[in-house]
């Protein structure tokens, strides 16, 4: 019984090894972030497209949500979520996921990068 007790316990734990005890979570979308960003904590893995830059701060960049590609009217009302970069500027149009924090200034809430990924560019002339 002590054998197989120990098989057991080795199984889990060889098992937890080789897959990691961490659980990483999907990425969010910016519309779930947006909707309520107080709610969320601690870092995390969000994916949009990078809509355009802050006039009165270089290293801010806002980011749409995916899902506003489909949109082909004028009138859609996009929503962004500030993002504060490092040195990493993406393009306009360029599908990004950002790991990072959310937290709040003076101005609100916004997502602090501390890395960030190209995955994707698309041309978004058609959608300003």
């Amino acid at each position: 019984m002590r054998i197989v007790t120990f098989c057991g316990i080795l199984l889990v734990v060889m098992a937890l090894f080789v897959t990691g005890c961490e659980k990483n979570n999907p990425p969010l979308g910016v519309g779930q972030l947006v909707s309520d960003p107080g709610a969320f904590s601690g870092s995390m893995d969000v994916i949009g497209i990078a809509y355009a830059y802050s006039s009165s701060d270089p290293n801010v960049m806002g980011i749409m949500d995916l899902g506003e590609l489909k949109c082909a009217s004028p009138g859609c009302t996009k929503v962004l979520l500030p993002v504060r970069l490092g040195d990493t500027r993406p393009a306009i149009g360029d599908e990004v996921r950002v790991t990072g924090v959310m937290v709040k200034d003076a101005s609100g809430y916004l997502f602090k990068a501390e890395a960030l990924q190209i995955l994707a560019r698309h041309n978004l002339e058609a959608f300003k």
